[in-house]
């Protein structure tokens, strides 16, 4: 004879739920199974199917307390529902597309390091057109910074005593009162870069590439110096800072320095 009941571990087994996760709902009152002579649990194929639908419901993200709502509302009910779970789903989807967009900005700056250490002292033109000062302070550049960190830049005038400051990559000039502008792109301007390693916390050593900048300088005229953010790591018990280096070459008309640099130049 065929058998007509199930238990709950053929249950689990057929629609690949956990035992636990059945008797959970059980608790929370999405069905009721009534116990045999053996006081154990006796599913039938219409508790199968019933369990069926709410698995349905739950892969579309509704709540487990929400679940039993789909049964007990007017047609138009659910209509309004169903268009308010896909909104909230379209937000999900916009939320990860995002974050999938930041991860593979992150892993193009992680190869953009990668080649700087295989192939430095390249003349490259620079893809961003303004750098302002930057207050750690503000708000607004702060969320900017939060957004893509690789806006940071870290600026000096290599013709000019003294330490770099602090910038950030902007679209457009700024407006009043958004600090000063520090750097503008002009047109034909040639940039070389390397890599550069800050150790944080050793307070950021090596960010100024003093070594790398004054023996590029023995044989060029040097202009700005920029250090684009790429990101952080691990050496040892130290924390690294690791960014890609600009610097401005002036009065510079061939197409490659390459061959002008030995290897002691790399990092």
């Amino acid at each position: 004879m065929q058998k007509k009941t199930l238990t709950i571990g053929e249950i689990s087994e057929i629609l690949d739920v956990p035992a636990a996760t059945l008797r959970f709902w059980e608790e929370k009152g999405l069905f009721h199974i009534a116990k045999g002579s053996n006081s154990y649990r006796s599913y039938t194929t219409t508790d199968l199917i019933h369990i069926a639908d709410i698995l349905f419901y739950r892969k579309m993200g509704i709540p487990v307390k929400d679940v039993d709502y789909f049964t007990s509302v007017s047609l138009s009910e659910q209509g309004e529902a169903l268009k308010s779970i896909q909104g909230q789903l379209m937000e999900k989807i916009q939320k990860y597309e995002h974050m999938y967009q930041q991860l593979c900005q992150q892993q193009q700056r992680y190869y953009t390091l990668l080649q700087l250490m295989v192939n430095p002292f390249v003349l490259e033109d620079i893809p961003f057109s303004y750098v302002v000062s930057w207050d750690f302070r503000e708000k607004r550049r702060m969320q900017q910074y939060v957004e893509d960190p690789s806006c940071y830049v870290w600026y000096r005038d290599t013709n000019c005593q003294g330490h770099g400051q602090k910038g950030l990559i902007t679209p457009v000039p700024p407006e009043n009162g958004e600090g000063p502008l520090l750097w503008r792109k002009t047109q034909g301007a040639k940039y070389l870069t390397f890599p550069v390693k800050a150790v944080v916390n050793n307070d950021y050593e090596g960010l100024e590439a003093f070594d790398t900048v004054s023996k590029i300088q023995s044989r060029y005229h040097t202009g700005c110096f920029m250090a684009r953010y790429l990101l952080s790591c691990k050496e040892g018990e130290q924390t690294v800072e690791y960014l890609k280096g600009y610097l401005e070459l002036r009065d510079f008309t061939g197409d490659s320095v390459e061959k002008c640099f030995d290897t002691s130049l790399k990092l």
